[in-house]
């Protein structure tokens, strides 16, 4: 009896060992993201007197950093992966979750309030840029081999989750826990494999600015090497039993 249990509860831990994602980098709350682990831009024209934290953003009783532009160039953070977090995320799977309002701003896709970008290979990256309305309503838009969009139906700070699918090569995304856009296969650029983030204008454009409350880059370990730990703390606990 004793033998059937540890077998079920190792079938078990496997499976939701397996499941488990595990954090890379993130930003929460109102701190400054390069007290958590994010570099900010490094262009001369980039400048963090463009960003301050909210605490809260008025009106909404959410702390945030507030990201703006200067018209000219936007700011960004970015985190580069190392090798092995890489070869996870192309070969198991990752997720980008963030909880972001973009201020009333009346811009198209051209001009977007608020974006990042993911370089998960060398040729390979995603982009979940938003635009608003004249009442602050965001759209959300997946730029990658396409650039499918949904408009959502009020204004204020939403969940995004763009999930990615090795097996499939294409990416899914979230509002707010319903799939509202499937099936998006990468677009094809080479480049440095980073996360970036942050205001949406560029040169030209009129200044934009983005609340982000979080976001956070997950990866999938490896199966096999997440089960050996599940299961050498059943076998532990088989000895105990003895």
């Amino acid at each position: 009896m004793t033998q059937r249990i540890l077998t079920a509860l190792a079938v078990l831990a496997v499976t939701a060992v397996a499941a488990q994602a595990m954090v890379v980098v993130e930003h929460q709350g109102a701190t400054n993201p390069t007290a958590q682990g994010w570099t900010a831009c490094g262009e001369a024209s980039c400048s963090e007197t463009l960003a301050s934290p909210l605490t809260p953003d008025a009106g909404f009783g959410v702390d945030a950093w507030s990201i703006n532009d200067d018209n000219d160039f936007e700011l960004t953070y970015g985190y580069v992966l190392s090798a092995s977090e890489t070869a996870v995320a192309q070969s198991q799977g990752w997720r980008v979750d963030t909880t972001v309002r973009i201020p009333t701003l009346s811009k198209g896709l051209d001009s977007v309030g608020g974006h990042y970008q993911f370089r998960f290979a060398p040729d390979k990256r995603y982009f979940l840029r938003w635009s608003t309305d004249a009442a602050g309503v965001p759209t959300a838009y997946v730029l990658g081999d396409g650039q499918p969009s949904f408009e959502l139906a009020s204004a204020g700070y939403h969940d995004y989750s763009l999930r990615y699918d090795p097996n499939t090569d294409t990416a899914d995304l979230f509002i707010d826990g319903v799939e509202r856009i499937s099936g998006v296969a990468p677009n094809i650029d080479p480049g440095t494999i980073q996360l970036t983030w942050g205001s949406g204008a560029s040169s030209g454009h009129d200044p934009a600015q983005a609340n982000f409350n979080a976001l956070s880059l997950f990866i999938v370990p490896e199966p096999a090497s997440l089960a050996l730990l599940g299961l050498g703390g059943l076998v532990a606990l088989g000895r105990r039993r003895r």
